[in-house]
């Protein structure tokens, strides 16, 4: 069974755009979550746990994320992990927009994020950044 990305049936102009979307453009690149979740949901394959991973991995604990807002225990440990991961690979690997951040500034980074990030969470994933920058041959350099 192969499912297609939600982020396909965002426009390419806005997928492959070299610099900072618009108002408008980040709207429609915000549908990606709910869209990718209603298209799972279609199948019936998943569990719902799972559709909501898809549909609110960009949901910050300060309440600042989408499609929806939800704040602290309104979103679950799974979708709190999949958040980290989600900012981890968004900022390790190469955009139309930029290069691939070491690990190093990928850490601080998402450091800087523990009040969206779940800092419990954040604290134990840690390690795996810099063990991924290293298998990748970046910095090495922990702060």
């Amino acid at each position: 069974m192969q499912f297609p990305r939600a982020t396909s049936l965002i426009p390419h102009a806005i997928l492959n755009k070299p610099g900072p979307l618009t108002p408008d453009e980040m709207r429609v690149m915000r549908t990606h979550a709910a869209l990718g979740a209603d298209l799972l949901a279609q199948e019936a394959a998943f569990e719902p746990e799972i559709l909501d991973v898809v549909r609110y991995h960009h949901e910050r604990l300060d309440g600042s994320g989408y499609p929806e807002g939800l704040k602290g225990a309104r979103i679950s440990d799974l979708v709190r992990l999949v958040a980290i991961c989600d900012v981890h690979s968004a900022l390790t690997e190469r955009r139309v927009y930029r290069p691939p951040l070491p690990a190093a500034e990928a850490a601080a980074i998402m450091q800087a994020q523990a009040g969206q990030l779940d800092p419990d969470l954040l604290r134990v994933y840690r390690p795996i950044i810099f063990r991924a920058g290293d298998a990748a041959g970046g910095p090495s350099v922990r702060s």
